[in-house]
């Protein structure tokens, strides 16, 4: 499905728009990160459910890459 694309082309433009946030030294705030993440980690099971694997991982990366932007600020409080 394109659909399965669009996602996945998408997830992995804004995982490439966080790497300058992974790499610099201010953070989003734990709330925002951790929130984020959570979130699209429940978009992931709902592309899984439908059948669109690709999107799927994308977006697994994507929330896992917020997910290190949280460790990243804990650690720095």
């Amino acid at each position: 499905m394109w659909q399965d694309y669009l996602f996945m082309v998408g997830n992995f433009i804004l995982g490439a728009a966080l790497i300058p946030t992974i790499l610099a030294k201010e953070k989003p705030t734990r709330l925002t990160s951790g929130l984020t993440g959570v979130i699209l980690l429940s978009y992931g099971v709902a592309f899984a459910t439908l059948s669109l694997y690709l999107a799927t991982i994308a977006v697994i990366v994507n929330a896992g890459m917020w997910l290190v932007l949280l460790i990243q600020k804990w650690r720095k409080a």
